[in-house]
């Protein structure tokens, strides 16, 4: 997974919001890790899942990334997501989001990449199944390169 936030990583940009969704333990956050230190150039940099904290942010280079794990709360309304600084993450930073099934909000962006990560139903290994859908002109035509 972390292989493959690396490679999601390539050509992202200000504005872009990725929301991550899958069962506990799927791969949401290793695959934010990979993104994560492809974008600050660092395969070294302690990325954790921000359960507790809500959200974690680093800077890139040319970019702040915010890393929002939303697991512990129920829904999370207009004034949770200005508390939590979504507002101003979605519209100046970069966001990945794990549980976005969680934003009951105006604010949730249309233009946004969303993947899914599910585990093979038919075997019992660690197999997963990994999907993108693109919503807005922005993710218009996206592939991994």
């Amino acid at each position: 997974m972390e292989a493959l936030g690396a490679r999601l990583a390539h050509k992202r940009s200000k504005g872009d919001v990725i929301f991550l969704r899958g069962d506990l333990g799927c791969g949401k956050t290793c695959l934010a890790r990979g993104f994560v230190r492809a974008m600050v150039r660092d395969t070294a940099l302690q990325v954790t899942s921000p359960t507790y904290l809500l959200v974690n942010t680093y800077e890139a280079v040319d970019s702040v990334i915010h890393h929002v794990d939303l697991y512990r709360l129920e829904k999370v309304s207009d004034v949770d997501a200005m508390a939590l600084g979504l507002t101003d993450a979605f519209a100046n930073g970069i966001s990945l989001v794990e549980w976005p099934q969680r934003l009951q909000t105006q604010g949730v962006p249309a233009e946004r990449l969303e993947v899914s990560i599910d585990y093979d139903q038919e075997t019992e290994s660690t197999t997963r199944h990994v999907s993108f859908h693109s919503f807005g002109k922005r993710w218009e035509g996206f592939v991994l390169d």
